[in-house]
């Protein structure tokens, strides 16, 4: 091969470098993104764990019958659909919980990664109505990281190893770098068709009382500040595929940049799991060179953790165990099909991007889903209102409660309208209510029994009723209200 005096090596060498060094990925970084990914899981399966019977379960919103009938590919793929009971439900969620301990410890990190995607797109499955986009991006993630090398550093899984790799550059791990800029970079697109360059679209959000929590509910008062962050989110938006252009300390002060954003995102909004995923994701594009400074700070107050015991005991018992045969034939097919694997895994983001923004059908990730509710639009157009609904049992005592058990005093005027519904999920599903009158009876039947449980009285029928407020440039509208369901017990 020719060898040119620039560089001493040739221009396909120097590009092969190139895009190396912008979509390869250090192996502490993907040791980080395990880790995030693991706590993510985790805070998803305790937060969904209040609610396990309401929406897991036969007792709840969506029993497996309904499920089979409006969703019939999601229930032949549900683990989760094999039973209605909440005590089996209980086991998967712990089962799940074990994998996702083992993902973060990165013990078998590959086979803990694998169980803890089945379980996940297994629960997904169970209630398609309780999703939005930061589960099907969580899901889309995890799916790809089986591709990488999870467990190299940081891991129980690299601990007595002498051959972990420093870098991984693969069709894999560009397929992971270009899903979150594909996230960002189409994001931006549907903000600037949403008018989002005049500034007093994210002031319209924080107006929205159903959606803003901590300092989100101070901003909605500050529509210069409001203005300023919009501009500013939508300008680091645009520069996102930056992340897989620069290098060095460019790239680690643009994933700073995100990382600060999905802080004032988790302190501003409740969108779900959504900034934790993408925070998970964009330290995937920290270099070396900030891992190096994270290793000199960290590592000398490693020692309580005796890591370098357990990495001689591992060490010992490696030597001692029988090695697994090798067959060069078998590695040679193994790497072909990871390859075929991560090409395909590579054209599924650059077809999802291209599909969420409207020039192709978006693929939708489970059977009869609305896709507008899977596609990284969050906010692009704010709506103009805002709603909560109230679901109230009459008893045979003649008392009237809240059969949620939310205590809401005033339903008219609640001190906080993201409140009411308890968590995002519930706001999820109940932003339905209105076009579905089945998910209103199977939320009301719900309520029925659980009215009866929690107050040890027999609920005679349920109300259902929606509350809106519009938001307006001279304020917030008065509380409207409409009966959605009146429901016999």
């Amino acid at each position: 091969m020719a060898l040119h005096s620039n560089g001493g090596a040739s221009p396909a060498a120097r590009l092969r470098a190139a895009l190396e060094r912008r979509l390869g990925v250090d192996a502490r970084a993907l040791a980080a993104f395990r880790a995030l990914v693991a706590i993510t899981l985790l805070v998803d399966l305790l937060h969904r764990s209040t609610d396990l019977v309401a929406f897991h379960t036969d007792r709840g919103v969506l029993p497996r019958a309904a499920l089979a009938e409006q969703y019939p590919l999601a229930e032949s793929i549900s683990l989760h659909a094999v039973s209605g009971a909440a005590w089996v439900q209980a086991c998967l969620f712990v089962l799940a919980g074990l994998l996702a301990i083992a993902l973060l410890l990165g013990v078998r990190s590959r086979l803990a990664a694998a169980g803890s995607f089945a379980l996940l797109v297994s629960l997904q499955a169970r209630n398609p109505l309780v999703l939005n986009s930061g589960d099907v991006l969580l899901s889309v993630l995890l799916a790809l990281a089986l591709f990488v090398p999870l467990g190299e550093r940081w891991s129980v899984d690299a601990l007595g190893r002498a051959d972990r790799d420093r870098r991984v550059a693969s069709v894999a791990t560009a397929a992971l770098l270009l899903q979150v800029v594909a996230v960002y970079a189409t994001n931006a697109v549907f903000k600037l068709h949403g008018g989002w360059l005049g500034g007093d679209a994210l002031w319209t959000v924080f107006r929205l009382d159903q959606f803003t929590i901590l300092l989100g509910n101070y901003l909605s008062g500050t529509p210069t500040i409001a203005g300023a962050v919009a501009i500013a989110w939508l300008a680091l938006l645009g520069a996102s595929p930056l992340l897989v252009v620069l290098t060095g300390r460019a790239r680690t002060a643009l994933v700073l940049l995100f990382l600060g954003a999905h802080l004032g995102m988790l302190l501003t909004v409740s969108v779900g799991l959504f900034p934790l995923v993408l925070t998970a994701g964009v330290v995937l594009f920290l270099p070396a060179s900030a891992w190096d400074a994270v290793e000199r700070r960290v590592q000398p107050h490693l020692g309580p953790f005796a890591l370098e015991w357990w990495a001689a005991v591992l060490t010992v018992a490696r030597s001692r165990a029988p090695a697994p045969p090798r067959s060069s034939s078998i590695a040679r097919w193994r790497r072909r099909a990871g390859l075929a694997l991560g090409v395909l895994a590579l054209v599924s983001v650059l077809a999802w991007g291209v599909g969420s923004v409207g020039a192709a059908d978006p693929l939708a990730p489970i059977d009869g889903a609305e896709t507008e509710d899977y596609t990284w639009s969050m906010f692009a157009d704010p709506p103009d209102s805002y709603r909560w609904y109230g679901v109230t049992a009459r008893l045979d005592t003649g008392r009237e409660v809240d059969a949620l058990g939310r205590s809401v005093a005033d339903w008219t005027a609640p001190p906080d309208a993201a409140r009411t519904y308890g968590s995002f999920r519930w706001r999820k599903f109940m932003s339905g209510l209105g076009e579905s009158d089945a998910a209103a009876e199977r939320l009301a039947e719900h309520a029925c029994w659980r009215a009866s449980t929690q107050y040890d009285a027999d609920a005679e029928h349920v109300t259902i009723t929606a509350y809106e407020r519009f938001v307006q440039d001279s304020g917030v509208s008065p509380t409207s209200q409409r009966q959605v369901l009146r429901y016999e017990c």
